[in-house]
């Protein structure tokens, strides 16, 4: 068989087909193209409600063991305040370092607060709830979606 007779009288079949598996091809690259991109925002939306849940948990164990050290005697933090710092560190793995040193360093300065209670109750009380506010400013712009969208794109907002 001649391939050169054979493509004359067939090269609108060939370059029809040739084109129809090249459109097919396409297709098929446009649509991985899109579940990739599709997928990494899904990651990056599961990433920020994952880090939404973990920093109301650092904020509300902050309130709690703020009142516990104002208000025991004998222990420093109650049973339900320690089951909730145990689940903090847990799901630490989802909140970004910058927040979570900043969680642990006010952790410490409140408990180190402790013994002044005694002698400037008003003063201490005051300051440690400036500093979970300030927590609390920090993790509302940790998860604002300009602050995400930053992180996709690269930008410093």
């Amino acid at each position: 068989m001649d391939w050169k007779i054979f493509f004359l009288e067939n090269k609108e079949y060939l370059i029809g087909g040739s084109l129809t598996i090249l459109g097919i091809f396409i297709g098929w690259l446009l649509n991985l193209i899109q579940a990739i991109f599709q997928n990494k925002r899904d990651d990056a939306l599961y990433l920020k409600r994952k880090r939404e849940e973990l920093y109301v948990k650092m904020y509300d164990f902050l309130m709690r063991f703020e009142k516990d050290i104002r208000i025991r005697k004998n222990t420093y933090m109650a049973k339900e305040t320690k089951d909730l710092l145990n689940i903090i560190q847990i799901e630490s793995i989802w909140g970004n370092k910058q927040t979570t040193d900043m969680f642990y360093k006010l952790w410490k300065e409140l408990y180190e607060s402790l013994p002044e209670y005694k002698n400037n109750f008003d003063k201490i009380f005051d300051e440690n709830n400036e500093k979970i506010l300030t927590f609390q400013a920090h993790i509302r712009k940790a998860v604002s979606y300009t602050h995400l969208r930053a992180h996709e794109t690269g930008r410093n907002l």
